[in-house]
C-alpha cells in the first residue's frame, strides 16, 4: 500500500449544550464490535506484520470530568453514537493534569500484554496529536485489535487495570502505566513506546543511556534461562581473523547520576540493563565497553578462542580469534 494511500482517520469535535462530541471516522477493515470486556475493535481483513494500518489525530483539550461522546463515522452506514464516555477512553496529557488528550473510534482498542499494534507519534500541531497505528504482528480476520497501554500512557491515569485479564502467556497482572513496569519489562517495550512517553521516562527516572556501535553482523548476543547475556559467534572465523572492531562508550557523569540505572541499545529492538559490575567510575565519565562486556571470561575448563587488542587513546580495540571458531560458538576471552 503507497503512502498516500493509508486511510485517514481524521477527527473534530464540537460542543453541543456544554457537552464534548467527538466526531470519527472509522478506516476500512475494522469494525467496533462487543467483547467480554466492553466494546473492541476486531478486524475485518488481515494486516500484515511492519504495516501501517491508519493514521489518526486526537486532540489535546482542557479537562473538566464530564462525560463525552462519540460518534463514529463509517462509510456506507449510520453514524454509531456512544454515550457517557470518561476518562478511560482519555489519556492525560504528560506534565499537565488538567489537560487530556482524546481520541476517536480507537479508544475502544483494548489492552493486551501481548498486543497487536503500536501508536507512533508523528507530530503534534496546535494541540492535535498526529500519529500511526502499526501491525507489530500478522493480524488475522476476527482478530481483537489490541496495544499494550504502557506504550502510549506513561502513567494510565483515569484507566489502570488493577486487574489484567488480557491471557497473554506473560501477562502483567495490572496496567498502571509505563512509570511503573518493572525494568525488564520497560527494556522490552522500548522499540514500541512513543517518544512522548520515552520522553517522560528519561526525564523522570534519569536513565544513563549507552548505545553500542558495533554492527550484529558478525556476533550475535544470546541470552541463558537465568536471564545472563553472552555473545556468540554469527559464522565461521579462521585463526588470526578479525572477529570485530568496537570502541568503548564513555557518558559524561551528571550531578544527579549516582543512583540511576545504566542502559546499553544494542540495536533499535534491544535494550539492556547493565549492572555496576559493567560499568567503569572514571573521573567525570562513565564507561563501558558495550557489547565486549557480555564475553565470557576464560576459567578453569574453559578454552579462550579471542583475544582483544587495545588501540591506543581512542578507547577502541580490535577482537581477533586465536583458533577457529564455529558458527554458534559462545566467544571466550583470555
Amino acid at each position: 500500500m503507497a503512502k498516500d494511500d493509508i486511510f485517514k482517520a481524521s477527527l473534530t469535535h464540537k460542543y453541543n449544550e456544554g457537552v464534548l462530541e467527538v466526531q470519527s471516522r472509522l478506516p476500512p477493515g475494522i469494525e467496533i464490535r462487543e467483547g467480554s470486556y466492553g466494546k473492541q475493535l476486531v478486524a475485518t481483513r488481515t494486516f500484515s506484520k511492519g504495516s501501517v494500518m491508519y493514521h489518526a489525530n486526537g486532540i489535546e483539550l482542557d479537562f473538566d470530568d464530564k462525560p463525552f461522546v462519540l460518534r463514529v463515522i463509517r462509510e456506507g452506514h449510520d453514524d454509531e453514537i456512544f454515550e457517557g464516555l470518561d476518562t478511560t477512553h482519555s489519556v492525560m496529557v504528560p506534565g499537565k493534569p488538567n489537560r487530556r488528550t482524546y481520541y476517536g473510534f480507537d479508544v475502544f482498542t483494548n489492552h493486551s500484554c501481548d498486543a497487536s499494534i503500536r501508536t507512533l507519534t508523528t507530530e503534534t500541531v496546535d494541540n492535535i496529536l498526529h500519529y500511526a497505528v502499526t501491525a507489530i504482528r500478522d493480524i488475522a480476520i476476527g482478530d481483537t485489535i489490541t496495544e499494550n497501554y504502557a506504550t502510549f500512557d506513561y502513567e494510565c491515569n483515569g484507566h489502570e487495570i488493577e486487574k489484567c485479564e488480557c491471557g497473554a502467556e506473560e501477562c502483567m497482572g495490572q496496567m498502571k502505566g509505563f512509570k511503573n513496569l518493572p525494568w525488564d519489562m520497560k527494556l522490552k517495550l522500548m522499540p514500541y513506546t512513543d517518544e512522548e512517553v520515552l520522553k517522560e521516562f528519561y526525564k523522570n527516572e534519569k536513565p544513563i543511556m549507552m548505545t553500542s556501535a558495533l554492527s550484529l553482523d558478525t556476533v550475535q548476543l544470546s541470552r541463558e534461562s537465568s536471564g545472563k547475556y553472552f555473545l556468540v559467534a554469527a559464522k565461521e572465523f579462521k585463526k588470526d581473523d578479525v572477529v570485530y572492531v568496537d570502541k568503548s562508550i564513555s557518558v559524561p557523569k551528571l550531578n544527579d547520576s549516582k543512583e540511576s540505572k545504566f542502559v546499553l541499545k544494542v540495536s533499535s529492538d534491544q535494550f539492556i540493563l547493565l549492572d555496576g559490575s559493567q560499568v567503569k567510575d572514571e573521573n567525570s565519565h562513565w564507561v563501558s565497553d558495550g557489547l565486549h562486556t557480555f564475553t565470557n571470561i576464560k576459567s578453569d575448563g574453559d578454552q579462550a578462542n579471542i583475544n582483544r587488542e587495545a588501540h591506543e587513546n581512542d578507547g577502541s580495540y580490535t577482537v581477533r580469534a586465536i583458533q577457529d571458531i564455529k558458527e554458534g560458538e559462545m566467544l571466550i576471552s583470555q
